[in-house]
């Protein structure tokens, strides 16, 4: 199974970074290297995560599962038999449900 990055989740993933590292570069390299660990760890399960309680009806059904060893950003995915899709990746405090 293979991962699909939808646009805004890439863009997401680089606002993190790019925050992480206006404090520690070393901390959002890190970052960058769980984040691709933890999409791996999604193509080899792909059911991992809890449903999503936010009302996502048009996406049909997705999971969210926490960025290895970084718990509060948060991983939004759909498994689409062929592939894992990453929807968005969000930081846990920001305003999910207007985002989603």
């Amino acid at each position: 199974m293979k991962i699909l990055v939808r646009p805004k989740a890439k863009a997401d993933i680089y606002e993190q970074a790019v925050y992480l590292s206006q404090d520690s570069v070393p901390v959002a390299n890190r970052f960058l290297k769980e984040i691709k660990k933890t999409f791996s760890e999604l193509t080899e399960m792909p059911q991992i995560g809890a449903p999503c309680r936010l009302k996502l009806k048009k996406l049909g059904r997705v999971r969210v599962w926490p960025v290895n060893r970084f718990p509060k950003i948060l991983i939004f995915h759909q498994n689409t038999g062929r592939s894992i899709e990453i929807i968005r990746v969000l930081h846990s405090a920001r305003d999910l449900k207007n985002l989603l």
